[in-house]
């Protein structure tokens, strides 16, 4: 459902309709989109030359700054919660748990 609203958003910002742009970027961001790269397009959805108009729209530079902290956070959890798991490996093999620290 997210990446139909970053295309309708594209569609809008094509046709100079950057309000409607920017309210499907944000449904999206609210409903959990966290895809900053574009992978049909291959380009970062700031560099999206569709949504030129968006670049300097502080809303839409907020909803991206959103996004990426919100992604930091994510990443963050996941190498948390590896390491934690690596630990609890090495001490079920009775090894240190300081053993596999990153």
């Amino acid at each position: 459902m997210n990446d139909w609203r970053i295309a309708r958003a594209k569609v809008f910002g094509e046709r100079g309709q950057n309000p409607q742009a920017l309210a499907e970027i944000e449904a999206a961001v609210n409903a959990g989109w966290r895809t900053p790269f574009l992978l049909n397009d291959s380009v970062w959805i700031e560099d999206q030359p569709s949504l030129q108009g968006l670049r300097h729209n502080p809303r839409f530079l907020s909803l991206m700054a959103k996004v990426r902290q919100d992604l930091v956070k994510q990443r963050a959890a996941i190498l948390a919660r590896n390491r934690s798991e690596r630990a609890d490996v090495a001490v079920a093999w009775g090894q240190c748990s300081g053993c596999w620290a990153t």
